[in-house]
Order: C-alpha cells, then sequence, then structure tokens
C-alpha cells in the first residue's frame, strides 16, 4: 500500500483541482469551485466529454438515475432520463435553435424542418390532457378518434362552410355550401378542369320556381347535363364534384 501512495499523490495532483467543503473544481488555474455547483469543471481549450454509446447499451444500463445524461451515438444526441430508476424515459437534450418552440419558429427551412417523426411511430395531438388527434404511421389522420381505419376518420359533429347569397355569385375554393335565397340569378363555377375533385353543394331555395343558371353543365347522368337548378321541391339540391373535366352530380 506505501508504494501505491506517490502514485496516487502524483494522480491527485495532475488533476489540478481545487477542493472547498463539499464541492469540487476542476481547472488549470486554481480557481475555486462556485458555490452553487458540487462540481465545476472549467477550460478555454478544453470541453466536457459525456458517455458515449448506443441506444441498446442505453436501454441497458442498469437502474439508470433520473438526470443521468449520456451521448447516444446511434442517434447522435444526448440523452436525459426524465423518467425514474426502475422506469427510465429517455428524452432528447436538443439545442434551443433546434427546438419548435410554443411562440414559434424562424428562419426554418420547408426542405428539411417539420414536426413529425422519423420512425414507424404515430403523431398524436393532445389538449387538456386529452389525445384530439393523430396521424398514424400509415398516413391515416383520425380526429376525435385513436384508431383511424381511414385517410380521414372524424368521430363527432361536422361544420362546413355555408353562405346564404341572393342574385348572382362567383363561387370561390373556400366555398362548400351555397343557398339561394333570392330570386333568379346566374352562378359562376370555376373550370372543372382547374379543380379536380373539388365538392360544392347547390341548394335554390330562392321564390317559387325560380331558376339559377349555372356557368358550367353539370352531368346529371350519362349523355344528360343541365345548366340549370330549379327552386322545385326535390329537385333543388345539387351536390357536384369536379372530375378534372366535367362538374358531375353526385346525389
Amino acid at each position: 500500500m506505501k508504494n501505491l501512495f506517490p502514485l496516487f499523490l502524483v494522480a491527485f495532483l495532475g488533476l489540478a483541482h481545487t477542493a472547498s467543503a463539499q464541492n469540487i473544481a476542476i481547472n488549470t488555474d486554481g480557481s475555486l469551485p462556485d458555490a452553487s455547483a458540487m462540481l465545476d469543471i472549467s477550460s478555454t481549450g478544453k470541453g466536457f466529454l459525456a458517455p458515449r454509446m448506443t441506444t441498446t447499451q442505453q436501454n441497458a444500463i442498469l437502474l439508470p438515475a433520473k438526470g443521468l445524461l449520456i451521448f447516444n451515438i446511434t442517434n447522435n444526441i444526448f440523452k436525459v432520463n426524465t423518467g425514474t430508476a426502475t422506469s427510465p424515459f429517455w428524452s432528447t437534450l436538443n439545442a434551443s435553435d433546434n427546438n419548435w418552440l410554443v411562440t414559434g419558429n424562424a428562419e426554418t427551412s420547408s426542405a428539411s424542418n417539420f414536426l413529425g417523426t422519423v420512425d414507424n411511430v404515430s403523431l398524436r395531438f393532445i389538449s387538456n390532457n386529452t389525445e384530439r388527434m393523430v396521424i398514424d404511421s400509415t398516413g391515416n389522420v383520425g380526429i376525435g378518434n385513436t384508431n383511424p381505419n381511414s385517410t380521414l376518420s372524424v368521430t363527432g359533429s361536422q361544420s362546413a362552410s355555408l353562405k346564404s347569397v341572393m342574385g348572382s355569385y362567383t363561387f370561390l375554393n373556400t366555398d362548400f355550401v351555397v343557398i339561394n335565397t333570392g330570386g333568379a340569378a346566374t352562378w359562376t363555377l370555376p373550370a372543372a378542369s382547374s379543380c379536380a375533385g373539388r365538392v360544392y353543394r347547390l341548394i335554390n331555395h330562392g321564390t317559387l320556381l325560380t331558376m339559377i343558371t349555372l356557368s358550367e353543365a353539370v352531368m346529371i347522368e350519362s349523355a344528360n347535363s343541365s345548366v340549370t337548378l330549379s327552386s322545385a321541391r326535390n329537385v333543388n339540391t345539387y351536390e357536384i364534384i369536379s372530375d378534372g373535366f366535367l362538374w358531375r352530380k353526385m346525389n
């Protein structure tokens, strides 16, 4: 044991550290540690090198303490355990300029910055601690449900754009339901070729036998089209869709 003492002393002094009460400073200038720190490391030419390991090695740490910090070389990011020793949760420790801020971000690039996941995991949106929407790993979107079975799956009531007009009107790309409550008029639809897949619902609740003249013909059935919409009962509603060439009646 006596033979090891000189070696221990040299190693101890080689750290060029200063101990004060319960905190320690490691530096090259002999400065005292900051009173608020248990360990105060300072240098103008070297950095702090955290333990480096793969995700597998990270997850194999036995009972990792809350606050334990490592550098994950699988993903090249710092990870810190924000869970408990028995139920660890490894959170990413990012630089602030790479985070999405609750006050908004600037100088982003639509080519490289995004909100989402890069693995086979769904993206979930929560408010008041309740899940409201999910984009699952296959691309299906669920609103009001957690397991969408279609491209868009909505559970709950829905609201649509509704506009009442009296007289002639030109349809906008923000319209959906348009109701005539006046007299005869002309409604101008966009060219079907400009909005493939768009749906409008046209309702004529004008005065008796009022006719709405449409700027574009609507295919009612094969080889049968119409450019008018009557206010007569049972024939006063068209729900139409553009197929990219023609407007077609759906209902």
